[in-house]
Parts: structure tokens; C-alpha cells; sequence
């Protein structure tokens, strides 16, 4: 049995889906369909999405993926934020933000727990700048929208 509620800023397991992407490969001339590189099988998810849309719409809830995997990695990615999840060090991985069917969650019942305050803000800024870059960094989008 899923949770009946999803809360914004707390962690819960879901299987998140393996994603294919059809890829050129010059050695066989061909396309084929290879794994992209979106994290999947079971993994401890934070909810992103607010309180309202999780419970006023019943398929899903917006998420990104927690992995302890990267830890040791000496050059980690801007978009990676470290944070402490049930004890533990884990890595939300910002850049992979995506809506999951509720049906996906892999947990009994309760949360593995919540952010701390610090660790949400931490993820709020980095989501902020990579999803709302400051207007200067708009400059590849052309011209700008004419005001009246």
C-alpha cells in the first residue's frame, strides 16, 4: 500500500522507469535504442512538487533522485546538491527532475524522512538557477519579446 499523502520536501523510494533513447551509431551506420542516463530501479526520491498539486491530482507527484553512488566523485556537477537523508549522505541530483506516477512509489506507507531547512534551500537554489537562469543568460533565445 502507497502512501495516501505526498509532501513536499519529504524522501520516498520509487521505481523510476528505465528511459530508452534512440541513438546514431556510426560504427553500424543504424539507430538503435540505448539506455539514457537518467538514474533507474529503486531510488529515494524527494518530492518537489507543493502540497496542492500532490493532493489535488491523483497520477502523480514531481520528484528528483537521491544516489549515494556519486559521493566520491572528485569533480562533482553544479547541479548535484549533498545532503544528509536518514543518517546518511546522499547526493539530489537537480538536473533530473521528473513527474512519477504515484503508483511507482515503492514504500509501504511512511516517508524516509524529510530535508532539513538547510538542505531544502539548498536544492531550491540550485533548481532556481538551473531552471530560471537570470535574463542575461537568455541571450541564445533571439530577440526579445517586444513590449507595448
Amino acid at each position: 500500500m502507497r502512501p495516501n499523502n505526498f509532501k513536499r520536501a519529504y524522501i520516498y523510494s520509487f521505481r523510476l522507469p528505465k528511459q530508452l533513447v534512440r541513438e546514431f551509431r556510426a560504427s553500424t551506420k543504424q539507430r538503435e535504442m540505448v539506455n539514457s542516463t537518467e538514474l533507474h530501479d529503486i531510488h529515494r526520491c524527494v518530492v518537489i512538487s507543493n502540497n496542492t498539486f500532490n493532493d489535488n491530482q491523483s497520477e502523480g507527484v514531481v520528484v528528483i533522485p537521491l544516489t549515494t553512488g556519486q559521493l566520491s566523485n572528485s569533480k562533482p556537477k553544479p547541479t548535484w546538491v549533498r545532503v544528509r537523508s536518514d543518517g546518511q549522505l546522499a547526493l539530489v541530483l537537480c538536473e533530473q527532475v521528473r513527474f512519477v506516477d504515484k503508483r511507482h512509489c515503492a514504500d509501504e506507507k511512511e516517508p524516509h524522512s524529510r530535508l532539513s531547512k538547510y538542505d531544502w534551500d539548498q536544492v531550491r537554489l540550485v533548481l532556481t538557477k538551473l531552471l530560471f537562469p537570470p535574463i542575461e543568460d537568455l541571450e541564445d533565445l533571439g530577440n526579445p519579446i517586444p513590449s507595448n
